[in-house]
């Protein structure tokens, strides 16, 4: 049956904890991000790690997926990686799939955005070896990896096949690949098969990445949406829209809309 659930790094502070607004909204599960060093400090604080796990068992709300967003900000591949680098992200790897083990999340999801983006082929191969260790590492645990990623279908079928493991998969989001220049049908034509049961929901105005209501801006998402649908998609679709900058988005407006189209 198909969920809805909500990226925490989207929301406001202010308007509670993503526990709480999850609950308020009736959504069932959060994506948790580890966005920043103290977050993969917190990975070894036994006090952070039972409070989150308190949080979720009180709402009801699921940690569904631990985001490392933190390796935007390290050069894992390409002229930048080295060494060191790599050894970083095997250490946060190992520290957020001990929690993930713990706290029975499902899925681990790595981007390739920003200083770790896959702009080459040396830069898809460095990232393939160290995401198919990280892969294997956690199929005891029954745990799936994935990737975001600005892959067209091409090279996201070719970085599947490199890694080729049961428990790796692409995280699909609705809008990214136009921003890249690419066809979010054409990822779904190739890729479908490798998509984590975990879907990024949000609409934008190209060329730019300001975000719109579901269904206002570019993104054709409606059609998308439908297409995952028609070809059995059967999990949660996780907003992404930013709501932290209110400006006419809002999550209960958004939430009406995945449900009419979902509905419909």
């Amino acid at each position: 049956m198909l969920q809805y659930g909500i990226a925490a790094w989207c929301l406001d502070p202010a308007d509670g904890d993503p526990f709480d607004i999850a609950k308020r909204h009736g959504l069932a599960a959060v994506h948790l991000a580890i966005g920043t060093v103290d977050d993969v400090a917190r990975l070894d604080s036994p006090v952070w790690k039972d409070g989150v796990r308190k949080r979720s068992h009180e709402t009801g709300v699921r940690i569904s997926c631990l985001a490392l967003n933190v390796v935007e900000n390290i050069a894992i591949c390409g002229v930048r990686g080295n060494a060191l680098n790599r050894w970083r992200f095997q250490a946060i790897f190992s520290a957020a799939l001990e929690f993930a083990g713990e706290a029975s999340i499902p899925l681990i999801y790595v981007p390739s955005f920003g200083l770790s983006e896959i702009v080459s082929d040396d830069c898809l191969l460095e990232t393939a070896e160290l995401l198919g260790h990280s892969t294997q590492s956690a199929r005891p645990f029954r745990i799936e990896v994935a990737s975001e990623n600005t892959l067209g279908p091409a090279m996201t079928s070719r970085l599947i096949d490199l890694i080729a493991l049961d428990n790796f998969k692409i995280l699909f989001d609705v809008f990214n690949p136009l921003r890249w220049g690419h066809s979010p049908m054409e990822i779904i034509a190739a890729s479908f098969d490798s998509f984590a049961a975990q879907i990024h929901i949000k609409d934008g105005w190209l060329p730019s990445y300001g975000n719109a209501p579901l269904g206002a801006g570019d993104g054709g998402i409606v059609r998308t949406i439908r297409e995952l649908i028609r070809r059995g998609f059967d999990g949660t679709f996780v907003l992404e829209n930013d709501y932290r900058q209110a400006q006419g988005i809002e999550v209960r407006t958004d939430v009406r809309t995945m449900r009419m189209i979902c509905g419909s």
